[in-house]
């Protein structure tokens, strides 16, 4: 078999590209959607509901910030977020290594909290959630006082590295002294750990699992700046190059710019700043010719390869609180929630609009034969209590009556939280005191089992988090 060439390579890539992006098209209006109930954006069609109550209610809202601080107590109750277990009495001690430097990359190279915080809210809100762990090279820069030294001291520290920032002579009883401050740059490699959007995710779209370590094509888009691309060592790119690799515009994208519009950057007049996008890909493919397909990571731009090389692993992870099965995509809270919300808020709307017809009803005005009302029009429109509405003929004006109903509604809603806490886990004991708790023919074994049912479901979230997401990212921070 020959080997597969540069250019085969590119059409492969922009191949499962393609696909991949065809499938998240897809769901991207149900994530999209999910955002703006959890935001409580208005629906559809509100705009025309002119007097009419728009509220929106929050049943999306409350379950994901419910559910969220108790999935976060789970894994952050105790400075482990991590323990590795050892399999033989000779591997104590390395268990224990291991252990430590992986906590200390994830919480002190890294703010594991809030990683965790953006995985699980991201999962809650919109489907998935995407991890990423990757090495970086940062420069750090040491920075030294020396008070007093001869000339042969400071050409020592300058053969070393270090650079003069400034210096001054001072003299000594028999030679020249020197007071310097020098600085020594170098670099440092450090274990990045991030929660990225997950509409940035890119995943063969057929993929029947959410376990990466063997998909044939994982990407992950990165909006870059032609500045960052030059630090991460790719000198020969140009702001053209970036400008060229656009992607279609995401989920986050649509939102941010339906919320606060659009920037451009080409406005900027600074090159270092133009931005575009980077594609991380993890892709099988056979480098050699000899039939069997290879891990490499590959960065590439819309349509130049920047670099590739041989790797042993998927460094993405994405979960779902839901698991649809044979398929890498799930189910959100958000999701199996937003039906309802929708349902509440017309019962919300219909009780609230009830109320103001009651306190606020409509008018019936009697006018003459060509239509001009036989009452002062501007009294009409005058909402002040007690305000006066003159007439001009007996019994001018009358009430349309408007009966209140709102409390016809209150069963309606009562059974829709019902329904809400069926389906998320998420009850009354876990958001307060439930005024039934105080009851003195329930013993608190009762109450300890009611809670404990309402739990389970969120315990099995917890589980899925911990052995699709948070297993992957640490295997992977050990290899690192």
């Amino acid at each position: 078999m020959a080997k597969l060439s540069d250019d085969e390579l590119l059409r492969q890539l922009q191949a499962y590209e393609d696909d991949a992006s065809r499938y998240v098209d897809l769901i991207s209006s149900q994530r999209l959607s999910s955002l703006r109930e959890y935001y409580r954006e208005p629906y559809e069609g509100d705009d025309e509901l002119d007097g009419w109550s728009t509220i929106v209610t929050s049943e999306v809202q409350d379950t994901v910030e419910w559910v969220l601080p108790e999935l976060l107590d789970v894994f952050t109750s105790t400075d482990k977020a991590v323990e590795f277990e050892p399999r033989k009495a000779q591997d104590v001690q390395g268990a224990e290594q291991a252990t430590d430097t992986c906590n200390y990359v994830f919480y002190q190279q890294n703010n594991g909290f809030l990683t965790l915080y953006t995985a699980f809210k991201d999962a809650l809100m919109v489907q998935n959630c995407a991890v990423m762990w990757r090495t970086e090279t940062e420069q750090v820069k040491d920075r030294q006082q020396v008070r007093g030294v001869p000339i042969e001291v400071l050409a020592m520290l300058v053969d070393q590295g270090y650079k003069i920032d400034e210096s001054t002579s001072v003299y000594g009883p028999a030679q020249p002294l020197f007071n310097a401050n020098l600085s020594l740059v170098r670099d440092k490699k450090v274990v990045k750990v991030e929660a990225f959007p997950p509409d940035q995710l890119l995943i063969k779209s057929d993929w029947n699992s959410p376990l990466l370590s063997k998909c044939p094509y994982v990407c992950r888009m990165l909006e870059v700046t032609l500045s960052d691309l030059r630090q991460m060592g790719f000198k020969d790119v140009t702001a053209q190059d970036l400008r060229t690799s656009e992607r279609r515009e995401s989920v986050a994208e649509e939102y941010r710019e339906q919320q606060h519009g659009d920037f451009d950057d080409d406005d900027l007049g600074d090159e270092s700043q133009t931005t575009g996008w980077l594609r991380i890909e993890f892709v099988l493919v056979d480098k050699d010719g000899d039939g069997i397909a290879e891990r490499q990571i590959i960065y590439r731009l819309d349509e130049k390869i920047l670099s590739r090389e041989d790797c042993d692993d998927v460094q993405i992870a994405t979960a779902s609180p839901i698991l649809n099965t044979h398929n890498w995509s799930g189910v959100s809270l958000a999701e199996i929630m937003s039906d309802l919300q929708r349902l509440k808020t017309d019962m919300t709307r219909s009780m609230v609009n009830a109320g103001l017809l009651a306190v606020n009803p409509r008018k019936v005005v009697l006018t003459d034969s060509q239509g001009s009302p036989y009452v002062d029009v501007d009294d009409l429109l005058d909402f002040r209590i007690g305000g006066v509405i003159r007439q001009k003929k007996e019994n001018a004006l009358s009430v349309e009556p408007s009966p209140f109903t709102g409390h016809q509604m209150l069963p309606i809603l009562g059974y829709l939280d019902e329904m809400g806490q069926k389906r998320t886990g998420v009850s009354e004991q876990q958001q307060g005191l439930d005024p039934n708790a105080l009851r003195p023919d329930r013993t608190a074994s009762e109450v300890m089992m009611t809670a404990n049912a309402a739990k389970q479901r969120i315990r099995l979230i917890a589980r899925i988090f911990a052995e699709i997401l948070l297993k992957p990212v640490f295997r992977g921070i050990f290899k690192l």
